[in-house]
Order: C-alpha cells, then sequence, then structure tokens
C-alpha cells in the first residue's frame, strides 16, 4: 500500500492520481489507434476522447458523493479532492454514454461505431486504474484465509480491524476480469456481424463481473442499496445485463442493424 507516491516539497503525488492519468492516455491512445484503423475522424475522436474524460471524471465522483454523503456532509470541500480517491466506475460509464450519444446525434454520427471501438480501452483503463486502488488501500476486499490473500498496514484510510487481516485482493480480481473482457472484445470487434455487438458484449461481460465481485468487497463506504446484501453496483449490474442480453438479442439479426 503506497497512497502517495512521492513528494515534491509539500505537494505530494498520490499513486491513485497518477494511474488514473495513465490510464486515461492508454485508453485514449488504443482509441486513436483503432479509430485510424477503421478510417474514422480523428477529429471527432479527439473530441469525444475530451468528452469521456470530462464526463467519466464528473460522473464517477457525483456516484461517489451520493453513495457516501455523509464523508462529504460536513467538509463540502472535499468533494473536489479528486488525488485520494473517490470515483465509482459505474456513474463515470452511465454520463460519458449519455454525452456520447448526444455528441453523435450532433454529428450525425454512428453511436454504435465509436462505442465499439471504445470498449476494449474502456475495460483496460479500468483494470490500469485498479492498480491504483490497490496502492490507496480502497477497493479493499473481504477476509479470507485463501494462499493469495493480501494484508494492508495500519492506516488511517483504512479501519481498524483491517490492518494486518488477510482479506481478498479484489482490485487484482477486478483488473484480471477486466482484462479478459478486453481480450474478448477485442476479438469480438474484430469478427462483429453487426455493429453495437462489441459494446453490449463488453456492458453484459462487466455487468456479470462486477455483480459477482461485490461478494469479495470488504469497503463499506462504496454503497448499499440493501445494507449488507445489495450494494449500489451490484443494482445497477442487474438491469445492465438484462438490457445487454435484450440488446444482443435485438442484434443477432439483419433487420436489427442501424
Amino acid at each position: 500500500m503506497h497512497p502517495i507516491l512521492f513528494k515534491i516539497g509539500d505537494f505530494a503525488i498520490y499513486t491513485y492520481g497518477l494511474t488514473m492519468a495513465l490510464a486515461f492516455v492508454i485508453a485514449f491512445g488504443w482509441v486513436f489507434q483503432e479509430a485510424k484503423r477503421n478510417g474514422e475522424n480523428l477529429d471527432d475522436f479527439y473530441n469525444i476522447c475530451l468528452i469521456a474524460l470530462v464526463g467519466g471524471v464528473i460522473g464517477a465522483r457525483l456516484l461517489y458523493i451520493i453513495t457516501t454523503w455523509r464523508e462529504f456532509s460536513g467538509h463540502p470541500l472535499r468533494m473536489l479532492n479528486l488525488r485520494e480517491g473517490g470515483l465509482v466506475w459505474y456513474g463515470g460509464v452511465i454520463l460519458v454514454v449519455a454525452m456520447i450519444w448526444g455528441y453523435a446525434r450532433r454529428r450525425d454520427m454512428s453511436f454504435y461505431r465509436i462505442s465499439d471501438i471504445m470498449s476494449a480501452p474502456l475495460v483496460v483503463g479500468l483494470a490500469v486504474g485498479r492498480l491504483g486502488c490497490l496502492m490507496s488501500g480502497c477497493c479493499y476486499g473481504c477476509p479470507t484465509d485463501l494462499p493469495w490473500g493480501i494484508r494492508y498496514p495500519v492506516s488511517p484510510m483504512l479501519p481498524a480491524e483491517i490492518a494486518g487481516v488477510k482479506v481478498h485482493p479484489s482490485p487484482i480480481y477486478e483488473m484480471i476480469g477486466a482484462l479478459a473482457i478486453a481480450g474478448i472484445v477485442t476479438v469480438l470487434q474484430r469478427r462483429k456481424t453487426r455493429e453495437g455487438q462489441p459494446t453490449w458484449a463488453m456492458f453484459l461481460l462487466y455487468g456479470v463481473l462486477r455483480y459477482v465481485l461485490e461478494f469479495f468487497r470488504g469497503d463499506e463506504l462504496r454503497g448499499f442499496v440493501i445494507p449488507g446484501y445489495m450494494s449500489t453496483s451490484q443494482f445497477i449490474s442487474i438491469p445492465l445485463v438484462i438490457i445487454s442480453l435484450a440488446m444482443l438479442w435485438r442484434l443477432r439479426t439483419p433487420s436489427s442493424a442501424k
């Protein structure tokens, strides 16, 4: 656990913030490569990536604030402090999808052509970002006796009962799962028969992955719709999986092409 990577004088460089920046660089670099390979207008994709950057951070932060409101109720300025972490991936995705859909409509572009190109890079960026979660101590797992369990040191950022206890390395689980999804989506992008298939395959696979992973997480701050039984992310995953299955079924026939 290394929440602070290094300091320049009194200014701390947080590992979480640095890995998030690296995640965006890797994801956007891949997006541009795919856009070029598919003969897309790169100027549009510069704009789309800017939208994804701004919308992703705002949406992820808003959902985190909503699910952990008590943490900020007495310190509202902390809502603006992103260097120590505090982003919920689903919140970013929801806002980015809405903003890119609006951009595609204004530019008379196919939303699915955009989203198919961005799907694999999106989950790779997530995988890189989870390294920041591991280093900062957020998204920690619940206790386990499994040999690959990890121990966090005593830290004011973690509950006292977690220090020195073996827990599931849940950020690593998600990183591995996200990389596997990226591989599957990349293959599907090359072999797709309809636009939109890679997009909905990514949402389906991630929805299943995230629902299952929540059982291995021990951080209560992520928020619960049904306390102790269903987290916010599980609640979002259920309709996401259902919608994804329905859309993949719809896109299986030639008449579904848009």
